[in-house]
């Protein structure tokens, strides 16, 4: 995927079409051009985050409307990211993602693992089983037992979160459960 430290828009933007904005065919091609960067990643079709979706898009806006210019419309983002976006399905998604969980530069803040204990406590009335998923969770974090073997390590970008959880939370019971249940529903509210 395009990384925010490279040169130019991302490889799905045709920027001389986007900058001239001539017609909206012109405009739609721009998305479907992005098609086979959705496609090629292993054959499966796999789908990107929208949160993902959204940081390309802004990043290709910096890249071409330099400096403040952008402003007016990355306030339009945030308005929509907050109002639509910014909701505890998503944080706790995040947070148990394993692509995301084990990647380098990964630092959920406090606003991420409040969203987490929310849904938590939304989804799992018996107090009982929440504490032991909070107990589970650090399994997770530290990648011990399945989590840390070698075809769960290979597979963290390569399967579906939900279905990475299902090989290789077994040992995590409770937290498997709840995991699975924050992706299906995460896939239903953003109609993927």
């Amino acid at each position: 995927m395009w990384a925010e430290g490279r040169e130019g828009p991302p490889p799905c933007i045709n920027y001389t079409k986007w900058r001239k904005k001539k017609t909206s065919a012109q405009q739609k091609s721009t998305s479907t051009q992005c098609q086979p960067l959705v496609q090629q990643e292993g054959g499966r079709g796999k789908m990107l985050l929208v949160t993902d979706m959204i940081l390309v898009g802004n990043m290709a806006l910096k890249w071409m409307l330099q400096a403040k210019s952008y402003d007016p419309i990355w306030t339009i983002i945030d308005r929509r990211w907050e109002s639509q976006l910014h909701h505890p399905l998503h944080a706790a998604a995040y947070f148990l993602n394993p692509q995301f969980h084990y990647s380098p530069n990964f630092q959920p803040d406090a606003e991420v693992k409040i969203g987490l204990y929310k849904c938590l406590e939304r989804m799992v009335p018996d107090v009982n089983e929440r504490v032991k998923i909070d107990l589970q969770i650090d399994a997770f974090k530290s990648a011990k037992g399945l989590f840390g073997i070698q075809n769960a390590i290979m597979t963290r970008k390569k399967k579906f979160s939900a279905d990475w959880w299902d090989s290789f939370g077994d040992e995590c019971p409770e937290l498997k459960r709840f995991a699975i249940r924050i992706f299906k529903f995460n896939t239903q509210f953003i109609g993927v």
